[in-house]
């Protein structure tokens, strides 16, 4: 194995994953750790402080980004017009009810009338419609380019009303998809969101201080029930283990997201630690279809199938804080929940699979790149690395803050990295860059086969739920088989939580959800 200037907390994390065992203490989940709260506390005050360390600081203000250090902002400075429940039931959000046509090519969505911005203006249909206009145009949409992908056209019906067209019909879990993911701003604040927020969400901005922090004040004018605290105060943390201690350390955290898997056995008793959604993050294993030997289908398949280790990364990665996954798509409405575990891990069988075709893989130059950013992508890849050189491969690994640069200009061989909405209906997952339909860096970038794009098409169309199936296991024969980007393990966020918080609650996309949180003595 070549290493290119890998930075050594790589190679001390790995090491350090292996050395100290792999207990596996099960949080406890969501609705247990509410349960136990509101039974077991006496809420003596609807206000306070509420103190909540993270691991990054927000980008900006603007929460067309999906990008994980904006997922504080979405749901507390914001409203998405749909919300779900733990289930997946879509409720009202800042839509307060919706009408579909009988052909399910266009919803009418009414706007909650009380609603207002931070500013104090009201929030108007037109307002909403600017939000719809903005995310639909590829400047300045970011991650809701794609996802209003399938929208034709938005426009103001009546004052509180507010018509959606679809290019063609939809079905109904991929329009609320849309609608919840989402977030509406103050048209006039579309230009001053890199360092101001208007919403019209149960907090509203104080103050942020860069790299160090930021402060949420309650918004007493909230449409909905709640908050019930005064302010929020989010301190960065660099150091996640600073994170973990300033938890410990008793007063100075409440809430703290993105704890290492490697102390839910430490924190758990004393706090609450809880898993984010199932799906919500997937790890995933890239690889560009263009390059040899990765534009060998069946080279794709034995490493992807049986050179990953799965159950070992989850084990000795993760410390059994997740599941094995075979597509980003495992825990969503279709997957079979056996899925992650039907390709064993198994050199001989992948080494099979190239014999039979007479393909040789010694000595073969593999370059794989590393995202730093992430330890437990670099500690993957270390793992893939020592494994597929047992096949004979000679693989450098290409450490570096910047790699997904490259990934996204096509300039990459092989990537273990992360994804996302894999709880959503399938449809959601063509707007990601390693599946969508054009632009793809794995092809070029260019364009996926054509199946793909028509596997795309037939999601959209399948109204009925036997369409629906269909669609769907069309969907996952395929992209099994061409192997270019299946998973590895779903990626739980672990959150702890001080027994003093009650009421604590986060999206499908594990974004936290402050509107009903509460202090107890």
């Amino acid at each position: 194995m070549k290493v290119l200037t890998m930075p050594k907390v790589g190679i001390v994390i790995l090491l350090s994953l292996v050395l100290s065992g792999c207990s596996n203490p099960t949080p406890v989940s969501q609705e247990e750790s509410q349960a136990s709260q509101e039974e077991s506390q006496e809420v003596d005050s609807l206000s306070g402080t509420l103190q909540v360390a993270l691991i990054s600081d927000v980008q900006s203000f603007d929460p067309f980004s999906r990008a994980a250090p904006q997922w504080p902002i979405v749901q507390n400075i914001y409203d998405t017009l749909v919300r779900y429940t733990s289930d997946q039931v879509a409720i009202p959000g800042l839509a307060s009810a919706w009408e579909f046509a009988p052909d399910n090519a266009s919803v009418t969505l009414t706007i909650q009338p009380n609603a207002k911005w931070h500013s104090g203006n009201p929030v108007t249909a037109e307002d909403i419609v600017a939000n719809f206009d903005r995310a639909m145009v590829e400047e300045t949409g970011a991650h809701m380019f794609a996802a209003t992908g399938p929208i034709e056209s938005v426009e103001v019906t009546d004052g509180t009303k507010v018509l959606v067209k679809f290019d063609n019909a939809i079905p109904t879990r991929a329009a609320t998809d849309i609608f919840q993911q989402i977030a509406m701003i103050e048209p006039d604040y579309f230009d001053r969101l890199a360092n101001e927020a208007s919403g019209s969400g149960p907090f509203k901005l104080e103050s942020w201080s860069p790299g160090i922090g930021m402060t949420l004040v309650a918004n007493e004018d909230y449409w909905g029930e709640g908050p019930f605290l005064e302010s929020i105060e989010f301190t960065i943390y660099s150091d996640v283990d600073a994170m973990v201690a300033a938890l410990q350390g008793g007063g100075t955290v409440d809430i703290a997201m993105g704890v290492p898997a490697k102390d839910v056995g430490s924190l758990s008793g004393e706090y609450d630690v809880v898993l984010g959604a199932p799906g919500s993050l997937v790890l995933d294993l890239r690889l560009n279809t263009i390059t040899p030997p990765f534009d060998n289908k069946t080279v794709r398949q034995a490493l992807s199938w049986h050179a990953v280790d799965r159950e070992g990364i989850v084990s000795a990665v993760l410390f059994g804080q997740s599941v094995p996954a075979l597509t980003y798509f495992d825990a969503g409405p279709f997957a079979d929940e056996n899925l992650g575990t039907s390709k064993e891990f198994s050199l001989d069988k992948a080494q099979a699979m190239l014999d039979a075709e007479g393909i040789d893989l010694t000595g073969v130059q593999v370059e794989m790149l590393v995202d730093t950013r992430f330890p437990d992508v670099t500690a993957i890849a270390e793992i893939l690395t020592s494994d597929w050189e047992k096949l004979g491969l000679v693989v450098t690994l290409v450490p570096g803050d910047d790699v997904f640069d490259r990934y996204l200009a096509g300039d990459f061989m092989v990537l273990p990295s992360i994804t996302a909405t894999g709880n959503r209906y399938p449809l959601a997952g063509f707007g990601g860059s390693i599946t969508r339909a054009v632009n793809n860096p794995a092809f070029g970038p260019g364009t996926p086969p054509q199946e793909w794009q028509d596997i795309a098409a037939e999601l959209q169309l399948a109204l009925s739920s036997a369409d629906q199936d269909k669609a769907a296991q069309h969907l996952f024969d395929y992209f099994i088989d061409e192997a270019w980007d299946l998973a590895i393990a779903d990626r739980s966020t672990v959150i702890a939580l001080s027994k003093s918080v009650v009421g604590f609650d986060f999206t499908i996309d594990t974004m936290p959800v402050f509107q009903g949180v509460k202090l107890a003595d």
